[in-house]
């Protein structure tokens, strides 16, 4: 799945920058999460073999479910 996202991503931000919706602005954001990346790598490493199977799912799901419902109701606040 990293590998799959890791192509899929490049070629996103490819697209995006070819038809001027990816700057400096996006490159700085990004590289600011960096650090956030590099702590929850190992973390997950180090969690996942501790936390059962279903309830890793349930974790994960949580997860995923509120970040997406943080961006739509900023979505739409935005209008």
């Amino acid at each position: 799945m990293a590998t799959f996202m890791l192509f899929v991503g490049t070629a996103i931000i490819a697209a995006l920058a070819v038809i001027g919706e990816f700057g400096l602005r996006e490159l700085w954001l990004g590289l600011g999460l960096l650090p956030a990346v590099a702590l929850g790598l190992p973390l997950g490493r180090w969690l996942r073999p501790r936390i059962a199977g279903p309830r890793f799912r349930i974790i994960v799901l949580s997860v995923a479910a509120t970040s997406a419902t943080v961006v739509l109701v900023r979505q739409l606040a935005a209008g």
